[in-house]
């Protein structure tokens, strides 16, 4: 049994992956727009169809080629050729915000669109997934044609960035979904995992959004500030994870400090020595 915001109470319905939570999120019959990238698949469409849902598909290309035109495009009111003469139950970013430059203004004047009880649901690519965090620890940033680094975004987020995006923006987190994809450090074959130190591989791994591949959400908009909350989600994993890398720093530095005062012994020893053999010369000559 689906409630108003097409979330399953019953776990056998439960969507398994973020397309499928994005489609949840949306409900059924909703006058929905949506925002995505040209040349993506229609599997977002065919879900919220399946929903008889009513769409109005815009792209990432339109709003370029808007801004081009007029680069002050998202500070003026939206007229009919955005959407019509239409407000909407839901408006859908899909993967869409990391694509375009100003993503703080285009959220504002989403709100243009939206009926009094309207809301969006956005999904967003973890930049800080455990993948990204060890290939950036060997100095490698590889872009590709999709996943977690794609060479279309403009913009990369983490959880903590994605909570201020929406706290400048005036929205508030309603429903949160984390997709989670696990750390093959065996078959993964780009990954020079064996350059790092296991305990350090191990304390990445702590951290609690360090697996999420991608974050799917609905948000309301909202006159107040919500930066005390947002603090608060944001802080509570990281320290998780942070007093245990801490503790491995206070451990390599002590003992890189030993390794050095062992080295200084080692060389005070060998000057020690050379002092002598100077001194047993100058009493030889």
């Amino acid at each position: 049994m689906n409630d108003n915001n097409g979330i399953s109470s019953n776990n056998l319905d439960e969507p398994k992956d973020a397309l499928g939570f994005e489609a949840a999120l949306v409900g059924y019959e909703k006058n929905v727009l949506l925002f995505r990238e040209r040349g993506r698949d229609n599997s977002c469409n065919d879900l919220l169809e399946e929903q008889d849902c009513d769409i109005v598909d815009w792209y990432k290309q339109a709003i370029v080629k808007h801004l081009k035109e007029d680069e002050d495009f998202l500070d003026k009111p939206f007229g009919e050729e955005w959407a019509g003469p239409f407000k909407f139950d839901v408006i859908v970013v899909d993967d869409f915000l990391q694509r375009i430059d100003s993503p703080k203004k285009f959220l504002k004047k989403l709100k243009e669109l939206l009926n009094p009880n309207g809301y969006l649901v956005c999904s967003i690519t973890n930049i800080a997934h455990a993948y990204n965090r060890i290939k950036l620890l060997n100095g490698e940033f590889g872009y590709t044609q999709d996943g977690l680094i794609n060479e279309n975004f403009l913009r990369f987020f983490t959880f903590e960035t994605i909570l201020h995006l929406l706290n400048d923006s005036n929205y508030s987190i309603t429903k949160l979904y984390r997709e989670t994809e696990d750390l093959d450090l065996i078959h993964s074959k780009d990954l020079k995992y064996f350059t790092i130190p296991d305990e350090l591989i191990e304390s990445i791994k702590n951290d609690p959004e360090s697996l999420v591949s991608k974050y799917v959400f609905s948000i309301i908009p909202t006159s107040t500030d919500n930066s005390g909350t947002y603090d608060y989600l944001k802080e509570f994993p990281r320290s998780m994870a942070t007093e245990r890398l801490k503790e491995l720093i206070r451990y390599y530095k002590e003992d890189l400090s030993l390794a050095y005062d062992k080295k200084l012994e080692e060389k005070d020893s060998q000057i020690s020595e050379l002092k002598k053999e100077l001194d047993e010369n100058k009493k030889n000559t």
